[in-house]
């Protein structure tokens, strides 16, 4: 027994129900994506997790965020705080940031620097 072509119409509205489909599922994908980003931009972590992900004390942290220099707490009741963790997250990407811009600024290559330095030595 031969398969018999499917008609137009119906080829039609096959490719139209898989292309429906196909484009929810993208969509439930990068919305889910979305989702999940937000969810995790929300998420406080506590002092001390904090101190693990940063090296830096509480009374470190409290002192940079007096300053304006370290992320600001959020009270969660009358002795309990947290931070944002995807502003930890910022605020750590952006010292490794400017560590990489004084690392490559000071190694910038200047031929003549190391024919001063061996004069001076001299």
């Amino acid at each position: 027994m031969q398969d018999k072509p499917l008609p137009a119409e119906v080829a039609a509205a096959v490719a139209q129900q898989f292309t429906k489909s196909h484009e929810r599922a993208i969509y439930a994908a990068v919305l889910g994506a979305i989702v999940d980003r937000d969810r995790d931009r929300t998420r406080l972590i506590t002092e001390a997790e904090t101190e693990r992900r940063t090296g830096l004390t509480p009374e470190q942290q409290r002192k940079l965020e007096r300053k304006g220099r370290f992320p600001a707490r959020v009270p969660l009741s009358d002795r309990l705080s947290g931070r944002v963790e995807s502003e930890v997250e910022d605020w750590l990407e952006q010292r490794i940031s400017e560590r990489d811009e004084a690392t490559s600024k000071r190694r910038s290559p200047n031929p003549l620097a190391r024919e001063n330095r061996r004069k001076a030595a001299r």
